[in-house]
């Protein structure tokens, strides 16, 4: 039987729903090195974990709160998603999913046929 390849099919799911161990979702060291090296102050959004392991992500200029990625952006008329830091993205967004079993439990599309 053939392993399973993950294709994204830009649902956004992973990125909508910031569940199932968030805390592997904050951004390394690394990532906010290179976004200070980039002159990305855009990016400079705290992340804090609540109730039932939700990541928040707080926008430090407006002092607003939001559960789903604040560089997700949808495409107009279409079901689709696409990452406005796709170039610079964290650490743990380009390795999404880990395995199947993460993908699918997260709502990831990716491994469907």
């Amino acid at each position: 039987m053939a392993t399973p390849r993950f294709k994204c099919k830009q649902c956004g799911s992973c990125c909508i729903n910031l569940i199932a161990h968030a805390y592997k979702a904050l951004p390394t060291d690394e990532d906010f090195r290179r976004w200070e090296e980039q002159g990305r102050e855009d990016i400079q959004v705290s992340f804090e974990l609540v109730e039932d392991d939700n990541l928040i992500a707080n926008y430090s200029d407006t002092e607003d709160e939001t559960s789903i990625c604040p560089w997700l952006y949808k495409l107009p008329d279409q079901d689709k998603y696409i990452c406005l830091i796709q170039d610079t993205k964290p650490l743990h967004c380009r390795n999404y999913p880990v395995s199947k079993w993460h993908a699918e439990s997260t709502g990831c599309t990716g491994f469907a046929p």
